[in-house]
């Protein structure tokens, strides 16, 4: 009998500078290796909103202040080893992650988002975190997160119709925390399980030896 392999995309936040989210990444990745299946990370875009993009530009008193601050010793010193943390984790991502198609022109046959917060809105939103305008008609999730929103600041986002509509349309849905749990159970009108994070859920025996 022939295998049976699936191409899988994966849509978390795999490119932060933060160490749990490459490592999710990383994990949940191999995971799906290990089952036989393909597995890719799917690029998406994220870009500051119009309101942050003036702040930095300010030409007023506060942003004089602002610019001045910024050229003080220790913040030059700050940002150069932020410069040097971030070329390391884009040396990670290119050799450790097989970073895939864009979420809308994917030809995956299965979408699954999560780990991480990928669920969170407390600041911004973008459609695509929740399976909206993905190419990939078969979405699921493993371990997301909704971070710091709740389920009151949930309910009152503008965004919570289309939250709720994009997560019932999903094939199955699961939680990595409580809050999260309580958030997806409120939506899907039913029991919603925890799952183990993939950091947790992965041995990471082969990269002990090879890192």
């Amino acid at each position: 009998q022939e295998e049976f392999k699936l191409k899988v995309g994966i849509l978390t936040w795999y490119d932060v500078l933060n160490y749990g989210s490459a490592f999710q990444a990383y994990a949940l990745q191999e995971l799906v290796r290990e089952n036989g299946h393909e597995a890719e990370i799917l690029t998406h875009d994220r870009k500051l909103p119009d309101y942050y993009k003036n702040k930095l530009k300010s030409k007023n008193l506060k942003g004089v202040l602002r610019w001045l601050r910024s050229q003080t010793p220790n913040r030059i010193k700050f940002r150069r080893a932020t410069k040097q943390k971030h070329n390391k984790f884009v040396d990670f991502r290119n050799k450790n992650l097989n970073i895939g198609a864009h979420y809308s022109k994917t030809t995956a046959d299965v979408t699954i988002i999560g780990s991480d917060q990928i669920f969170d809105i407390n600041g911004l939103y973008y459609p695509f975190q929740f399976g909206k305008g993905l190419s990939c008609s078969s979405i699921s999730t493993y371990a997301p997160s909704f971070g710091e929103t709740t389920l009151e600041s949930l309910n009152t986002s503008p965004n919570y119709t289309e939250i709720c509509d994009s997560i019932r349309n999903m094939n199955s849905v699961n939680a990595r925390d409580k809050n999260t749990q309580e958030i997806l159970s409120d939506i899907c009108k039913k029991d919603i399980d925890i799952v183990l994070d993939p950091t947790l859920l992965y041995t990471f025996e082969k990269e002990k030896a090879k890192w």
